[in-house]
């Protein structure tokens, strides 16, 4: 059973997701109403979006309180840097990481929070994943990498569906293109405990993927990019006391 003493900040990270917004927030909106005695949700999106995610996003602050905007500005629509912001903005103890594509039914919610007790993160891992084959394929490298670089242990890192405590990633994110990658491992290099868990998986429900060239396929100046950040991000963190 989800803990309802559990103070919750949603972070939902939008670009081009006209077509789902308003399914994932109103089921946001259930989920935490139902699980949560506090609860807010940041929506947070970028400013160059022009589908009308943005008006969306403002009606739904307009219509419920506890939902409010964070206007990511023009530039990179890096993944780490919306996640910063949320993160920034956020003010209650808990964090529930889920992103606004439909990709992830808020409604399991429940499956986070049930396994939360004596954690600082617990950690969705799509099962089954519904990804073609070359996402899987260099998802698995990328998860490889962060094991061997930054010993983050999560088999599915880069999985947007996270239930985390906010005093537990010890300081603001710094690598906009690490994203997920930087989080776990500033949580688990921390001493935090974590835990995995299974959560379903779905096609995106509008818009389409960012970060990739090809389907499936990551744009090659997007991987320059994430590796830089790891490759920067490891000697920042060999570098800390104690390591």
């Amino acid at each position: 059973m989800a803990d309802p003493a559990l103070q919750v900040s949603a972070i939902l990270p939008a670009y081009e997701e006209a077509e789902a917004i308003d399914w994932v927030v109103e089921r946001t909106v259930r989920a935490l109403d139902a699980a949560c005695d506090r609860w807010e949700i940041l929506l947070v999106v970028h400013a160059s979006a022009l589908d009308g995610t943005l008006a969306k996003a403002a009606e739904w602050s307009r219509r419920q309180e506890r939902v409010k905007v964070v206007v990511q500005p023009r530039g990179r629509r890096a993944y780490g840097r919306a996640l910063a912001l949320g993160l920034e903005a956020a003010s209650l103890p808990w964090v529930f990481l889920c992103d606004a594509d439909g990709q992830f039914d808020p409604l399991d919610y429940p499956l986070l929070a049930g396994a939360s007790r004596g954690v600082d993160l617990v950690a969705g891992m799509r099962s089954p994943r519904v990804d073609p084959w070359p996402r899987r394929l260099s998802a698995w490298f990328y998860n490889l990498l962060l094991r061997c670089l930054l010993g983050v242990p999560t088999r599915d890192t880069d999985c947007a569906f996270k239930l985390l405590r906010s005093e537990a990633i010890g300081g603001s994110l710094r690598f906009s293109h690490l994203a997920d990658g930087e989080l776990v491992a500033r949580i688990v290099g921390g001493g935090g405990r974590w835990r995995e868990v299974p959560v379903r998986h779905r096609e995106r429900r509008g818009g389409r993927s960012q970060a990739e060239s090809l389907p499936g396929l990551p744009r090659p100046g997007l991987v320059l990019l994430v590796l830089r950040d790891l490759w920067n991000f490891r000697r920042e963190a060999m570098g800390r006391p104690g390591r």
